[in-house]
């Protein structure tokens, strides 16, 4: 089955309207922050907090935004990863509805991180990521190559499992094994990953975090160890 995205906004409404009332905040807050006006998810006015909900990539336009406004205001970037989906299928008048157990994890936050290309400062941004019991509703969209194709028409929140919490240097290098070599290849880390998906999800996962806390500037390269880069702790 595939899966075309398209509205998440119930998800994005339920998220912003959960934080705002753990931030006593105010939702849809617009700021002006380096000649340009934003529209914050959620403001705490008190401690000049905001509160962004990014459900998709962490592309240029959002990393750009949170560079400007994280000049002004203390930002936490909230990102949902599903574990579990109650996926109602559309077709006609019926719906039929299943539990998906997907193979995500905290793990899971650097297939979006890798697009993110900012500098990490704990003083002006953290992230919190969370993962979520979601409700989705598929409607048939066509086909390609005899095969059914499926559009998601919503995305609704059931319930948090787990978060976490990610704040300082220490909190994103806490993500590598804790006992990698001072100086590692991306074998090194995939070799001693605990992680669900086997191992090509853990060559794929290895990749994108030595590439990702790169671009924080938590990892540099170190030099070389045949054709693979060494890396080693900023």
């Amino acid at each position: 089955m595939h899966a075309i995205p398209r509205n998440q906004t119930l998800l994005h409404q339920a998220l912003k309207h959960a934080y705002a009332r753990k931030v006593c905040g105010d939702e849809e807050v617009d700021v002006l922050s380096g000649g340009k006006k934003y529209r914050l998810d959620v403001f705490d006015r008190v401690h000049r907090h905001a509160i962004e909900i990014q459900l998709e990539q962490f592309g240029k336009e959002f990393y750009s935004k949170i560079g400007v406004i994280s000049r002004d205001v203390f930002v936490t970037i909230v990102h949902p990863v599903h574990i579990i989906q109650h996926a109602s299928t559309r077709t006609g008048a019926a719906v039929e509805t299943r539990v998906v157990h997907k193979h995500n994890d905290f793990y899971s936050i650097f297939d979006v991180l890798i697009h993110f290309k900012t500098r990490f400062d704990p003083g002006k941004f953290k992230f919190e990521y969370l993962l979520t019991e979601e409700a989705i509703l598929q409607e048939h969209a066509g086909f390609k190559r005899g095969r059914p194709l499926y559009r998601v028409a919503s995305r609704d929140l059931v319930n948090i499992l787990d978060s976490r919490t990610v704040a300082s240097k220490v909190d994103f290098l806490a993500f590598l094994p804790h006992d990698l070599p001072g100086r590692f290849t991306n074998k090194d880390v995939a070799d001693r990953l605990g992680i669900k998906g086997g191992t090509t999800r853990r060559k794929a996962i290895a990749a994108r975090m030595t590439y990702s806390l790169r671009g924080l500037g938590l990892l540099r390269v170190a030099g070389k160890q045949g054709r693979m880069l060494l890396f080693e702790r900023s």
